[in-house]
Protein backbone atom coordinates (compact mmCIF):
# COMPACT_ATOMS: atom_id res chain seq x y z
CA UNK A 1 0.00 0.00 0.00
CA UNK A 2 1.35 3.28 -0.76
CA UNK A 3 1.69 5.92 1.47
CA UNK A 4 0.43 4.24 4.27
CA UNK A 5 2.46 3.36 8.16
CA UNK A 6 2.90 0.15 9.52
CA UNK A 7 2.58 0.08 13.49
CA UNK A 8 4.18 -2.87 15.48
CA UNK A 9 5.00 -4.91 12.32
CA UNK A 10 1.62 -5.02 10.57
CA UNK A 11 1.25 -3.88 7.15
CA UNK A 12 -1.39 -1.76 6.23
CA UNK A 13 -2.93 -1.19 9.64
CA UNK A 14 -2.53 2.40 11.46
CA UNK A 15 -3.37 2.71 14.75
CA UNK A 16 -6.07 4.79 15.39
CA UNK A 17 -4.98 8.01 18.14
CA UNK A 18 -7.54 6.70 20.21
CA UNK A 19 -5.82 3.34 20.72
CA UNK A 20 -3.04 5.22 21.58
CA UNK A 21 -4.42 6.97 23.73
CA UNK A 22 -6.04 4.35 25.21
CA UNK A 23 -2.59 2.15 25.39
CA UNK A 24 -1.04 5.31 26.80
CA UNK A 25 -3.66 5.73 29.43
CA UNK A 26 -3.43 1.81 30.44
CA UNK A 27 0.77 2.35 30.94
CA UNK A 28 0.11 5.61 32.89
CA UNK A 29 -2.37 3.85 35.18
CA UNK A 30 -0.43 0.41 35.44
CA UNK A 31 -0.85 -0.83 39.42
CA UNK A 32 1.78 -3.16 41.21
CA UNK A 33 -0.20 -6.17 39.98
CA UNK A 34 -0.10 -4.44 36.41
CA UNK A 35 3.79 -4.15 36.68
CA UNK A 36 4.28 -7.53 34.86
CA UNK A 37 1.71 -6.65 31.96
CA UNK A 38 3.03 -3.22 31.47
CA UNK A 39 6.46 -4.48 30.94
CA UNK A 40 5.26 -7.29 28.50
CA UNK A 41 2.88 -5.34 26.51
CA UNK A 42 4.35 -1.89 25.85
CA UNK A 43 7.67 -1.03 24.32
CA UNK A 44 9.02 1.04 27.16
CA UNK A 45 8.27 -1.66 29.39
CA UNK A 46 10.27 -3.98 27.39
CA UNK A 47 12.96 -1.92 26.30
CA UNK A 48 13.27 -1.55 30.62
CA UNK A 49 12.92 -5.25 30.91
CA UNK A 50 15.88 -5.94 28.21
CA UNK A 51 18.00 -3.41 30.05
CA UNK A 52 17.60 -4.89 33.07
CA UNK A 53 18.52 -7.98 31.86
CA UNK A 54 21.47 -6.82 29.71
CA UNK A 55 23.00 -5.36 33.25
CA UNK A 56 22.16 -8.49 35.12
CA UNK A 57 23.74 -10.59 32.98
CA UNK A 58 26.97 -8.81 32.48
CA UNK A 59 27.54 -8.33 36.09
CA UNK A 60 26.82 -12.42 36.63
CA UNK A 61 29.67 -12.70 33.54
CA UNK A 62 32.18 -10.90 35.62
CA UNK A 63 31.14 -12.26 39.07
CA UNK A 64 32.07 -15.76 37.30
CA UNK A 65 34.72 -14.55 35.93
CA UNK A 66 36.22 -13.47 39.42
CA UNK A 67 35.27 -16.73 41.03
CA UNK A 68 37.10 -18.74 38.14
CA UNK A 69 40.35 -16.83 39.00
CA UNK A 70 39.78 -16.74 42.96
CA UNK A 71 39.36 -20.47 42.58
CA UNK A 72 42.49 -20.63 40.34
CA UNK A 73 44.69 -19.08 42.69
CA UNK A 74 43.69 -20.92 45.46
CA UNK A 75 44.01 -23.99 43.95
CA UNK A 76 47.43 -23.05 41.99
CA UNK A 77 48.68 -19.98 43.59
CA UNK A 78 48.79 -18.46 40.74
CA UNK A 79 46.18 -15.73 39.20
CA UNK A 80 46.25 -17.41 35.47
CA UNK A 81 46.22 -21.36 34.94
CA UNK A 82 48.82 -22.56 32.59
Amino acid sequence: MAGSTSVGGSAGRVASPSHRMHVYNRCMTASKGDLGAFLRSSRTGLLLLALVVGVAAGLGAIVFRELVQGITWITTGHTEFG
